[in-house]
């Protein structure tokens, strides 16, 4: 019995932010490496907000979701099982609300099939089932000025498309490889598959890309950039679990 105490009483460093905690207050992951609760659920959030990071791992092994569950409050708990689904969902099926200031993803169950105009279930915003926009007059689907007018910003901004579910994706700087929220690998400079750009076996850069334009290896850049992409996928977690 002492022993079991003196053993609830030692304390250890969270992996994340080195804080001394308890042993007894510590997630202990698959991997073995131990996080305090705020350091879980931040690792959670930020798991839901990107594709990429889904479902929550350390170490690239999975954290099992019941564990994650367990130390989620009951809003968090129903954002990941809502998550789950929609990752769950192949890229070209999911439905996400055309309004700017809303864009979720909206589970086909939650829309009138056969209705002519259909309702984001979060936001009230009229759909189109046909082209999947903000509702218009009959016989407006063969023209949609409003991707004709996103696509045309995209050439301008040089923004490419994904060539697996055809994502718009956006690169502010570093390694020209880049993966979108489907999974695919693609290279920033010509939209292709990364595996057909002339690279080695680490993924440096070695000759030219299907652009013929030189590629920098981005190496530095990269990580950084990836870091920034972690506190943006939190930040926008967070800004769910407000709404």
């Amino acid at each position: 019995m002492a022993r079991l105490r003196r053993g609830l009483r030692k304390k250890e460093r969270c992996t994340v932010c080195f804080n001394s905690k308890s042993v007894k207050n510590l997630e202990i992951l698959p991997c073995q490496h131990r996080y305090c609760d705020y350091c879980f659920s931040r690792l959670a959030l930020t798991a839901m907000a990107n594709e990429q990071l889904f479902p929550p791992k350390c170490c690239s092994q999975m954290i099992p979701s019941e564990q994650v569950l367990s130390k989620l409050t009951e809003k968090e708990k129903a954002l990941f099982k809502l998550k789950t689904r929609e990752y769950a969902t192949p890229a070209r099926e999911r439905r996400y609300c055309p309004a700017m200031r809303c864009g979720k993803w909206m589970p086909l169950e939650k829309l009138k099939s056969q209705s002519t105009t259909q309702l984001c279930p979060y936001c009230g915003t009229a759909i189109c089932p046909g082209c999947r926009d903000k509702a218009h007059a009959p016989g407006k689907c063969s023209f949609d000025p409003g991707l004709t007018e996103f696509l045309e910003l995209a050439r301008t901004q040089g923004w490419q498309r994904c060539f697996h579910c055809g994502a718009m994706v956006e690169l502010d700087e570093g390694c020209p490889r880049i993966t979108c929220r489907c999974g695919a690998d693609l290279c920033y400079k010509c939209g292709g598959p990364w595996l057909i750009c002339h690279h080695n076996a680490l993924g440096n850069v070695t000759a030219q890309c299907q652009t013929g334009a030189p590629l920098e290896d981005g190496l530095g850049t990269h990580d950084a950039g990836e870091l920034a992409a972690i506190v943006a996928a939190m930040k926008f977690a967070e800004r769910e679990l407000e709404e």
